[in-house]
């Protein structure tokens, strides 16, 4: 598999893919932990540290682009998220949690990208959502 950081111009802190596990145009899977080095903790009064839910949609999002990527299907321009449809959430995840991305796309043309995708921490489903794309033209 290709490096994260050549299919993706995201770099940390903002790169919230680790690694790609499979890439298909209809399937994607990757993989996330979030350890000490990330920087955007969401405090509880517990003194828990929780990831904010918005980056777990971000996740997502990343895989999907990576994975289509590393498949030759986005060309040469970047890909920004232009709406999110849908989203649910079922459980939180914490500080040295690693997550399962599992993408799957409806849809890819030269103009709109649509992808949906669950997160999973260990067996359990904790999310799910669903997204559009569009293409950065570059210059």
């Amino acid at each position: 598999m290709t490096k994260i950081e050549n299919l993706l111009p995201q770099r940390p802190p903002f790169l919230m893919v680790d690694k790609l596990l499979f890439s298909s145009r209809s399937a994607i899977i990757g993989e996330k932990t979030f350890d000490k080095n990330f920087l955007f903790y969401q405090q509880t009064k517990d003194l828990s540290a929780l990831v904010p839910s918005p980056f777990l949609i971000e996740a997502l999002v990343q895989c999907g682009g990576a994975g289509l990527k590393q498949c030759n299907l986005l060309g040469s321009n970047n890909w920004v998220l232009a709406k999110v449809i849908a989203a649910e959430f079922w459980q939180e995840v914490q500080k040295n949690d690693t997550i399962r991305l599992v993408v799957t796309t409806q849809k890819v043309s030269a103009k709109l990208l649509q992808q949906s995708g669950n997160v999973y921490l260990k067996a359990n489903k904790i999310l799910y959502a669903s997204w559009l794309c569009i293409p950065l033209k570059n210059g």
